[in-house]
């Protein structure tokens, strides 16, 4: 069974899934003939031959904050309606989008949420502002990211991390990251791997990491029976038992198969994947650090064995302990099929 323990998304997961959100999402930035609006653009809507000159040039006023996540604690005083500006219209809800929206409307309506965002959420004049934004009736993470641009102050009370500098966010992270790593037991008995590293990939809402080139093209899905992994000819999702949480994820390469020694884990699945010379790594759902290279024997087709089992739930009283752990083996190998020599 799935669990999910909430430690907030990592802030490495802003950067990574950033561009995501330009292309996927319902991007909002203003349109260009002096109207002061704001025109609405879907992935599918990108006008024939991409974006005008004026609208390029607004869509990087907004890259600091939608494109390189860059926090409150680094942007100037000047550039905070801006900053606001860009985040309320990333992607819908906050503010609402009304198919064209003033600029000058958006912002009023921000500071209207500010204006009641001191008093209780069960207040009806709170409830009538969330309602308006399709986004209520609570405030959101989403909004409360961009809001703290307007009203810092009355943000942190909902969050204090928000007015702190992104650098120093994303270094606690990755010690976070660290500590729960160093307590992912190691099982392997088998013979040395050319590589070894194991990280804390973060699973995410989706509950799930990935293996391959993961920035790269997936290629055509695979049918597979049994629910660990999704496969594709170049990238294998693998489903974790938890969600929002630290897995320990050690990764192995062989210049041959190893033995399958199953002794202790839950689910083991063997599948084929194809390197065109890219990087083969295992990346948690969220983005954040990578593992070394598995396709270091260069372009060709390679077997992928993914061991998994869950661990005892440490529940909130011990946020560093991982829920879950996978072995990832990698070793060359011609057959595309999948195995499942555990369930």
């Amino acid at each position: 069974m799935r669990r999910s323990r909430w430690f907030g998304l990592p802030r490495s997961a802003v950067a990574a899934g950033a561009v995501v959100l330009l292309l996927s999402a319902a991007v909002v930035f203003p349109a260009v003939r002096g109207s002061g609006s704001v025109a609405v653009y879907g992935y599918e809507d990108v006008p024939e031959g991409g974006y005008g000159g004026a609208e390029a040039e607004r869509i990087g006023k907004c890259a600091p904050w939608v494109v390189s996540g860059q926090g409150f604690g680094e942007t100037r005083f000047a550039d905070r309606e801006r900053a606001f500006l860009c985040l309320a219209t990333a992607e819908p809800g906050v503010p609402p989008l009304f198919g064209a929206v003033r600029e000058k409307e958006v912002l009023a309506h921000g500071k209207r949420l500010c204006g009641v965002m001191h008093l209780r959420t069960e207040d009806p004049r709170v409830k009538a502002e969330l309602d308006k934004t399709g986004d209520g009736p609570y405030w959101s993470t989403v909004m409360l990211d961009a809001l703290v641009y307007l009203c810092p102050d009355l943000v942190a009370r909902h969050g204090p991390d928000r007015l702190r500098p992104e650098a120093e966010l994303l270094r606690e992270e990755k010690e976070h990251e660290d500590r729960v790593a160093a307590r992912c037991p190691d099982r392997w008995r088998g013979p040395r791997p050319g590589s070894r590293v194991t990280v804390a990939a973060f699973t995410g809402e989706g509950g799930e990491f990935t293996v391959g080139d993961v920035g790269g093209e997936w290629g055509s899905e695979r049918p597979v029976l049994g629910g660990l992994v999704e496969v594709y000819e170049k990238v294998v999702r693998v489903r974790t038992y938890d969600l929002n949480d630290y897995a320990c994820v050690t990764t192995m390469d062989f210049a041959e198969a190893p033995p399958l020694l199953p002794r202790g884990w839950e689910q083991i699945v063997e599948t084929g994947l194809r390197s065109t010379g890219e990087r083969i790594e295992v990346v948690g759902s969220e983005g954040g650090t990578g593992t070394a290279n598995l396709g270091a024997a260069g372009p060709g087709e390679y077997r992928i064995r993914i061991y998994a089992r869950d661990l005892p739930d440490g529940g909130l009283e011990d946020l560093e302990k991982p829920g879950s752990e996978y072995l990832v083996v990698a070793f060359p190998g011609r057959s595309g099929g999948t195995v499942v020599h555990r369930r």
